[in-house]
């Protein structure tokens, strides 16, 4: 069964809607001149866009850790049949054969949650360890911001 139009779908969705929002952030642009933390709330649009952009490239990258976790599950699937298909082409007891060689069917569990897959365990990784980056990313943002300069704030967020 086909799944993997759903988490390309996700993914391609994000993506598109992170390049929106850069492109309306270049097209707002940031301020310059204005020295010193924002007067108003207008004064911290650019450090807004820079905050959605973020939480964009998360949904970005849990979405490809969802992805990878399916196109690993239907790429084992598609082994498990082949070598299933020929055990039983080459043993006329298949269920003796299958037991005896000890072939199992891929779990998703057992590959998004356990797996020793070097692709799976990638994504979870780029996934977790820009969860774990974020927060602190978000509130030194936002406190550079308010005590020092959104213009500065802006742009090291956006090169960041």
């Amino acid at each position: 069964m086909k799944l993997s139009y759903l988490p390309s779908a996700a993914f391609y969705s994000a993506v598109a809607s992170f390049l929106t929002v850069v492109v309306v952030a270049y097209q707002y642009g940031i301020p310059t001149g204005g020295e010193g933390p924002g007067q108003s709330a207008e004064d911290y649009i650019p450090v807004f866009f820079v905050t959605v952009a973020t939480i964009l490239l998360l949904y970005i990258f849990l979405f490809q850790q969802g992805g990878t976790a399916v196109l690993e599950h239907e790429r084992l699937w598609g082994e498990y049949l082949e070598m299933k298909q020929a055990r039983e082409k080459s043993s006329p007891n298949t269920k003796t054969s299958l037991l005896n060689n000890n072939l199992q069917k891929p779990s998703m569990v057992e590959i998004k949650y356990w797996s020793k897959n070097l692709s799976v365990l990638a994504a979870d990784r780029c996934a977790g360890n820009f969860q774990e980056q974020m927060i602190p990313f978000l509130i030194t943002l936002y406190s550079y911001a308010v005590f020092v300069g959104v213009e500065g704030a802006a742009k090291t967020g956006w090169i960041w």
